[in-house]
């Protein structure tokens, strides 16, 4: 670089090993300070001397300028203070060997403006300023001279060092002009997320995710920023999507500051760590959304919105439900996350430390960044030493396919404010995002919307919503079967049989309620029921009710465990071919279940009816089932499992009115 007019200035406090033969031969002029060995003072001036410097001598050096030509000089100060004693005035005589008079040489003009206090430190206005060095006021002089020259400013070697703030709106602004990231449909999946510093290129520029290279997972420990990187990438989703092209959600396991992004329309749900009814629905409907879309074909796929699911805290999650309880929801949603990219289902995972996650999911996923971790020989696993690891501030990572430094923006005026700021701006969306709403522990029967059919068997009488599909859960009784609800005390049992009562006279008119109820029960004086008799009356007075007539009958018995059947009449009513007639019980599930010789004991055979508040462990039997280990949902009054033919789904019965 000399003969093109590149020179260097090389400093080093060990010469050994750092200094080699080739520098040596390029560099004429060397310097040695006071060193500490003889070794150190050859390599550099081939002589001895610089080891000997008293260390009482700073600034007293050798310098070689050609073969046995080693002088010694005193090298100056430059970086005293320059205070107003440095103004006053210096007596300097030229140094002459032998006796030789005196020559004075005259001070140099005083600027007024450095009395005044501009750049010596003093006071500017009243107000005192920091003592300037005299290696700032050279610097400052230099600077001058090269501007009084009118020449361009030299190239900078290198940019200045990622910022510890990284402005998100200015960044996407910035990748937007660029042409890295595009806005609307037809975009390349580009999404800004941070700056990145490009030594080798000398260079800094926006870099982000890649939907199209699936998933991401950010790792960094509580502080690090990762609840702020996922924050900034849902809000520079938003920024460059529209909620008809993408849709969100998020599952925090934090201290809930996805929140911040509800306002956004392209939002669906924002779920914090004790909503598992919500988490759950979410699970089972991305995976259902995955088997709909492979069903599509690739061609009606790209005509789908992407889904892209934030998820704040993996440990939690899978300390969550990667057990026994769990393992059909985990299943599900793992599968999500390793198949969802083929089909545009994408998920973005922040996790504490690096075996967090799996190794069967992190092989997967090639877009991985690592912010401060709780040990830097974790860097290991990102092909990084733990010397090369820089200073990881807040939000500062290191992208693990090319080990590349960058600083994750964020919303100057904080993420709450933006997402507002941002949806106020956005018009409403044609398909919005399906949202991940609790099950209702209040609907009525006109609520549902759907009709019973009692026309040809099989009839399908509605009686509340179902859980896993949000729809109108129907009790479908093919002819020759009867029904059965079982649960505790107080949990809806007679609700429900009036709820199937009000259903049936709702669909046709000529249909026949008949009722045994004791005195405890409250459907016997409820309008729906046409006739109800005690059960002491049932061995006289229950037939002739039930007899075949023009319309259809609805038999009701609340109480079962405790009605005696007397003439075995129920016993045939439960077992009747009857196409008009529908027989359906309520009992205690502790009594039905170990009443072998009861009559309700052929109710069982039919295997339909509601368990409400369920024991998950015994009352599966009771219809030849198993019951989930664990409810998604809170087991309220009136909440239960539907079952027919040996399969459940849980649902809210609804109240007749």
């Amino acid at each position: 670089g000399r003969s093109l007019g590149v020179h260097m200035l090389l400093a080093t406090q060990r010469p050994q090993g750092a200094i080699n033969e080739n520098i040596k031969a390029n560099t004429n002029m060397r310097i040695a300070l006071r060193v500490q060995e003889d070794g150190d003072s050859r390599d550099i001036i081939d002589v001895a001397d610089a080891a000997a410097i008293p260390r009482t001598s700073p600034g007293r050096a050798y310098v070689r300028l050609g073969p046995n030509e080693v002088v010694a000089i005193q090298s100056a100060l430059s970086t005293g203070s320059r205070d107003e004693a440095s103004l006053a005035h210096v007596d300097v005589a030229r140094f002459v060997y032998g006796p030789a008079p005196r020559q004075e040489i005259p001070p140099p003009p005083v600027d007024p403006a450095a009395v005044a206090g501009d750049r010596t430190g003093g006071p500017v206005d009243g107000v005192p300023l920091p003592a300037e060095t005299d290696l700032a006021v050279l610097v400052s002089a230099i600077r001058d001279a090269f501007a009084a020259t009118g020449r361009p400013a030299p190239r900078r070697p290198w940019p200045d060092p990622l910022p510890g703030e990284v402005d998100l709106d200015a960044l996407v602004e910035q990748s937007i002009g660029a042409g890295l990231a595009q806005v609307g449909p037809g975009a390349d999946g580009f999404v800004p997320l941070a700056l990145a510093d490009d030594p080798e290129a000398q260079s800094q520029y926006p870099v982000g995710w890649y939907r199209h290279e699936g998933n991401l997972i950010v790792y960094g420990i509580g502080g690090s920023g990762t609840t702020t990187t996922l924050t900034s990438l849902a809000l520079s989703l938003a920024r460059t999507q529209s909620p008809d092209d993408v849709h969100m959600y998020a599952m925090d396991f934090g201290a809930g500051e996805l929140a911040a992004l509800g306002p956004l329309p392209h939002v669906g749900a924002v779920i914090l760590a004790a909503e598992r009814e919500r988490q759950t629905r979410l699970m089972r409907f991305l995976r259902t959304e995955l088997d709909r879309r492979r069903d599509l074909g690739a061609a009606a796929v790209r005509g789908e919105p992407a889904i892209v699911t934030f998820v704040d805290g993996w440990s939690s999650l899978v300390a969550e439900y990667n057990d026994l309880a769990g393992t059909a929801h985990w299943e599900a949603f793992t599968r999500v996350v390793a198949d969802g990219p083929e089909v545009g289902l994408y998920t973005v995972v922040a996790a504490d430390r690096t075996g967090a996650v799996s190794h069967a999911l992190t092989s997967l996923v090639r877009q991985r960044l690592a912010l401060r971790l709780g040990d830097k020989g974790d860097y290991n696993n990102f092909g990084i030493r733990m010397g090369a690891v820089p200073e990881m501030v807040p939000g500062r990572a290191i992208a693990a396919a090319n080990r590349q430094v960058i600083q994750v923006a964020r919303p100057a005026d904080g993420a709450q404010a933006a997402a507002r700021r941002l949806a106020a701006t956005i018009p409403a969306p044609s398909r919005p995002p399906v949202r991940m709403d609790v099950l209702t522990t209040e609907v009525r029967l006109a609520d549902l919307g759907s009709a019973a059919n009692l026309g040809a068997r099989p009839w399908t009488i509605p009686v509340g919503v179902a859980e896993a599909a949000r729809a109108t859960a129907h009790l479908v009784a093919y002819q020759g079967e009867h029904a059965l609800v079982v649960g505790p005390a107080r949990s809806g049992k007679s609700t429900a049989l009036l709820t199937v009562a009000a259903a049936c006279k709702a669909a046709r008119g000529d249909v026949r309620v008949v009722a045994v109820a004791g005195p405890r029960s409250p459907i016997g004086a409820d309008p729906l029921v046409d006739r109800s008799i005690h059960p002491s009356e049932i061995g006289e007075g229950l037939m002739p009710l039930v007899e075949p007539g023009d319309g259809l009958v609805l038999v009701l018995v609340d109480d079962a465990e405790a009605v005696d059947d007397a003439g075995s009449v129920l016993d045939k009513l439960s077992t009747s071919d009857r196409a008009d007639l529908l027989f359906v019980a309520a009992g205690r599930n502790d009594g039905v279940r170990t009443g072998y010789s009861h009559w309700t004991r052929p109710l069982r055979r039919s295997k339909l009816g509601i368990m409400l508040r369920p024991d998950v462990d015994l009352d599966g039997d009771i219809f030849g089932t198993r019951l989930p280990r664990r409810s998604p949902v809170a087991m309220v009054a009136g909440r239960g499992y539907l079952a027919a033919s040996g399969d459940v789904e849980l649902v809210q019965v609804a109240r007749p009115r």
